[in-house]
């Protein structure tokens, strides 16, 4: 379960500035991510996003990167924590990407009202999932900052 949950975690943060790919058949797929999205009822707008190894994305999708590359995927429990270990593509990490903010965001299909946070003040996403400062003019897709290409090592919990 706790596998699962990883991998929903690093491939569902939201629609912006995000990376999609199909990990590996025994934690979760979500190639077909982009197929489900484009039959919603309500418009879906996605920007910034890379698509990995076949992800589809979605029809309305701007600024997107796809791309094929063997990352070397792993989750690795260990008695101080959950590490995930990749090869981070330098192509990926060169990709445009803005800071998601509430202006990015828009207004709500029904309500027609801002994504704002609870206390109605503006979103700035400008930490990643670790709490590092992302980079402001070019923040890397996915829900960790990673300033260069190569094999990386990052603790989840």
């Amino acid at each position: 379960m706790q596998k699962l949950v990883l991998a929903l975690l690093l491939v569902t943060t939201g629609l912006f500035s995000n990376t999609y790919a199909q990990i590996t058949p025994d934690y979760v797929n979500v190639k077909d991510y982009g197929a489900v999205a484009d039959g919603a009822a309500w418009p879906v707008i996605a920007e910034e996003n890379v698509y990995l190894n076949g992800a589809i994305p979605l029809e309305e999708n701007s600024n997107e990167l796809q791309k094929s590359y063997n990352s070397d995927f792993k989750i690795e429990e260990t008695p101080e924590g959950v590490y995930i270990e990749f090869v981070m593509d330098e192509e990926i990490v060169k990709f445009k990407n803005r800071i998601v903010t509430t202006e990015i965001l828009g207004k709500t299909s029904i309500s027609k009202l801002p994504y704002v946070q609870p206390d109605n003040s503006a979103y700035y996403i400008d930490k990643d999932y670790s709490g590092k400062k992302r980079n402001k003019t070019n923040p890397v897709a996915g829900p960790f900052e990673i300033k260069e290409s190569g094999k990386q090592k990052i603790k989840v919990w």
